[in-house]
């Protein structure tokens, strides 16, 4: 069996080509990524055909990353407070303490905002179990979009979290589903409620294809 590398306006994506702060903020995300494999090279008369496509998402955070927000915004808004009593007790420089103060209690106020938001933020996805007629097998696709780009991947989400939200037995070749993932939006809106965000995509590209 031989594998070909994909020739489509949009490159698979690897994340080796991110910097290793980019693959920690998507960590959440990525985490719960299993690899697959590449899809034989064919004929057209030969070419993979979607078994099912399936709209599905997760939620970014777990309850222990939620409560670990929920501490570390305690613990700052303690912190920010201490210093402004102690600075108050001690006649410290207030040019020093306000500062540290004032950073402290917004990063607490930001860590508590994310904390509430946590439990309703999900990533949406599209899965896509191929068939392929010359090896007799099956091979999984993944699509998503992040905040600056469209992602095809070979492979599949493996979280628990994970929920089926629409399945479709549409028979779609290979190719036109990667046909209407060219046409689909690069990148994502600003991280703004109503904006453009990987639900929309997901949506979007399901409708597309089912």
């Amino acid at each position: 069996m031989t594998t070909h590398q994909e020739t489509a306006k949009t490159p698979d994506y690897d994340p080796r080509s991110n910097s290793s702060i980019i693959n920690f903020l998507l960590s959440g995300i990525d985490g719960g990524y299993k690899k697959g494999s590449l899809i034989c090279s064919s004929d057209a008369d030969e070419s993979p055909y979607s078994k099912t496509i399936t709209l599905g998402q997760f939620p970014l955070y777990t309850e222990s990353v939620r409560r670990g927000f929920g501490v570390v915004s305690i613990l700052l808004g303690l912190l920010g407070i201490g210093v402004i009593v102690a600075a108050a007790l001690h006649q410290l420089s207030l040019s020093i303490t306000i500062p540290v103060a004032v950073i402290s209690i917004l990063f607490c106020i930001l860590t508590g905002a994310i904390f509430i938001a946590a439990p309703i933020a999900q990533h949406r996805y599209i899965l896509v179990e191929l068939e392929c007629k010359k090896c007799n097998g099956g091979h999984t696709v993944l699509y998503d979009a992040i905040t600056k780009m469209k992602r095809r991947r070979f492979g599949c989400y493996t979280k628990q979290t994970c929920m089926t939200l629409q399945v479709s037995s549409a028979e779609r070749s290979y190719e036109f589903i990667d046909a209407a993932f060219e046409e689909m939006p690069h990148r994502l809106g600003p991280p703004v409620p109503g904006a453009y965000d990987c639900k929309d995509w997901a949506d979007e590209f399901y409708n597309k294809i089912s």
